[in-house]
Order: structure tokens, then sequence, then C-alpha cells
């Protein structure tokens, strides 16, 4: 039995610099791509992924895929 969490992102996307922000329980990612053809959202999910220390394929976008706010389901985090 696996846990899954939902987690609220905030992205700004073309950023100078890559950023991680925690903010209460949400995250708010700078990420250099644009949000052109989902590489911003991939970026994203890299990045949680990393920070979240999970496997990539545990982070899925369920909500927001063309706005700033999102909304990522973490699939077997602690």
């Amino acid at each position: 039995l696996s846990s899954k969490i939902v987690m609220k992102v905030r992205v700004e996307v073309e950023a100078k610099h890559e950023s991680v922000r925690r903010v209460g329980s949400s995250f708010v990612i700078a990420v250099k791509e644009p949000p052109q053809a989902n590489r911003a959202n991939m970026r994203v999910r890299e990045i949680l992924s990393r920070e979240l220390m999970v496997p990539l394929g545990a982070v899925r976008l369920t909500s927001g895929h063309h706005r700033p706010s999102k909304m990522f389901e973490i699939i077997g985090a602690a």
C-alpha cells in the first residue's frame, strides 16, 4: 500500500535562475524553461522528484497544466 499526497505548486517560468521555495505546505518553483511543449511542467516534475526524493514516475501533474498554479500528486511519499 503506497501513500499518496497532493501538493500545490506555484510555477514561475523563464526565470534567470532555478529556485525552490517552500511556502507553508506548498512550493514556489522557478524554472528556466519556457511554458511551451510541456517543457516547464516536465522540469517542475524533475525538481519535485529530486526535492522529495521519489522517482520521477511517482510525480504526476493532476491540474493546472496551462496555469501557474498547479496540483501534483506524489505517490509513495512519506
